[in-house]
């Protein structure tokens, strides 16, 4: 299989306050903590285990609060957006080739965070 696991990311303004919504609700989620270079998150389940990954717009330490919208899709001033599918394959070259060629996105860029402890490359695609 070309794919062993995937999680799709939801950027949002405020992540705190998503996972206080979450929670009120009865979603079983973490509290949202910086990961190394990448972002503020959190992860979540949906019911059938995929995973979920909640993102800040900003580090946490450029974060400026603001008041929750309670009446807002999980508490947030501006509107939650699809930010990213992530996949973790076993064949990046046809993981590439599918996302290029097949779905038509263009590849923007790789990184390859500076962190010993995970090991993994970023490609991000977009039409």
């Amino acid at each position: 299989a070309v794919v062993s696991t995937q999680s799709t990311g939801i950027a949002v303004q405020d992540v705190d306050a998503a996972v206080c919504f979450l929670q009120g609700h009865g979603v079983d989620v973490e509290p949202a903590s910086q990961f190394c270079d990448i972002g503020y998150l959190t992860s979540l389940r949906d019911p059938q285990g995929y995973s979920i990954e909640l993102l800040q717009t900003t580090f946490q330490d450029k974060f400026t609060a603001v008041q929750a919208n309670r009446s807002a899709p999980l508490n947030q001033v501006e509107m939650p957006t699809l930010g990213q599918i992530t996949i973790r394959c076993v064949d990046l070259q046809r993981t590439n080739t599918f996302y290029t060629e097949k779905l038509g996105l263009k590849l923007l860029c790789t990184e390859v965070p500076n962190n010993k402890k995970y090991q993994f490359s970023l490609h991000f695609f977009a039409y």
